[in-house]
């Protein structure tokens, strides 16, 4: 009984195959109707930034500042900056501003002039920077906001600026060139608070190279020259007109 039951189902399981006809058919689809991992929306006109808080375009600004220079050995650190500048569009514009330095020495610069075992070296004798004039373009790379607090949140901006440069050395004039980046922490639409780091490139007479102890006296003329690379840190307050 028992082979006849394992025929039986043999058999069934043969009439079962040959019943069943299979055929194979190609189907195509449209590649924007197939399925993808994401879906990213389109936009006719795309914006990089929806409902500016901020706008400059064509507008004025005004501001005033200090700073430090960061690598003076013989001079005051101190730095003063008023500037006034135009935005084209909120990518780019121009600035102009005028540099003071402090007077009189750096406390190393003071130690020098009163260590006689040195011969009293006395750097202020030499031609150094008093005021400067600049002139920048301004290019605005980055706009966003950052969150102060959980309830307040504050526009920035990050830009970079370079631009001619002009220093009146106490008798020795010269030229050169500024490179700098920055960035605006927005108190409202029309103030700002600004941080930027920047150098000034420009030659000058060398006062290390000079012999500027006891009574010597040189003249301008007189001194080597080098490339000055000065980098400065200034904060400003910016108001936007």
């Amino acid at each position: 009984m028992k082979w006849q039951l394992c025929l039986q189902l043999v058999v069934l399981h043969v009439a079962l195959l040959a019943s069943v006809h299979v055929s194979a058919e190609e189907v195509e689809f449209p590649d924007e109707e197939l399925a993808r991992e994401s879906v990213l929306p389109k936009f006719e006109h795309p914006k990089d930034v929806l409902q500016r808080h901020v706008v400059n375009t064509e507008r004025f600004e005004i501001g005033v500042g200090g700073g430090l220079e960061i690598d003076e050995p013989f001079y005051s650190d101190y730095v003063a900056n008023i500037h006034a500048g135009y935005h084209f569009n909120d990518i780019s514009g121009v600035t102009g501003e005028l540099l003071f330095w402090a007077p009189g020495l750096s406390s190393y610069g003071q130690k020098l002039k009163n260590d006689s075992s040195l011969g009293n070296f006395d750097a202020s004798k030499a031609p150094h920077p008093l005021w400067g004039l600049v002139g920048n373009y301004e290019f605005t790379a980055y706009y966003g906001k950052i969150s102060i607090t959980k309830q307040t949140v504050m526009n920035l901006n990050l830009f970079a600026y370079a631009g001619p440069l002009y220093i009146n050395m106490k008798g020795y004039n010269s030229f050169g060139g500024d490179i700098g980046l920055g960035q605006n922490f927005f108190i409202s639409k029309s103030m700002s608070i600004r941080f930027d780091l920047r150098m000034l490139i420009f030659p000058g007479p060398n006062a290390a190279a000079a012999n500027l102890t006891g009574a010597n006296n040189p003249s301008v003329s007189s001194y080597p020259t080098r490339i000055f690379f000065n980098n400065q840190m200034n904060l400003s307050l910016v108001f936007i007109l």
